[in-house]
């Protein structure tokens, strides 16, 4: 999995309440018996609250909409559904910090997932 996230934060003292975009592509597939399955791509649309406990740690719930491209034997399709999670930043400078989340995502009946997401961020 790997992609682009931008977003916009508001700090409020030690609570922080923002929205961000990303969209990640991957290569992850499988194959069973004859067909196949690819997750091409994924997409979020979020809001986020958070606290600051300690200095330079951010720690946030997330929630909002989410979209997959699969492709299969059978065709290529996009599902839409809503994407739950948290984690934490820490602040290695003012405008660099490392991230890690948890997210889980439905996308109705017949499609559900769970991704375990780190990165380096840059604020401007």
């Amino acid at each position: 999995l790997y992609g682009g996230q931008l977003g916009y934060d508001r700090d409020f003292g030690a609570f922080v309440l923002g929205a961000e975009v990303d969209l990640a592509g991957s290569d992850a597939g499988t194959e069973a018996a004859g067909f196949t399955s690819a997750a091409d791509r994924y997409f979020s649309a979020a809001v986020r609250a958070g606290i600051e406990p300690v200095e330079r740690v951010l720690v946030f719930a997330r929630g909002g909409i989410a979209n997959a491209r699969i492709s299969t034997s059978l065709g290529r399709f996009d599902q839409t559904g809503f994407t739950v999670g948290g984690g934490a930043e820490y602040a290695l400078t003012d405008r660099i910090y490392l991230r890690g989340e948890y997210r889980y995502s439905d996308y109705g009946s017949t499609l559900r997932g769970q991704h375990y997401v780190a990165g380096l961020g840059f604020r401007f």
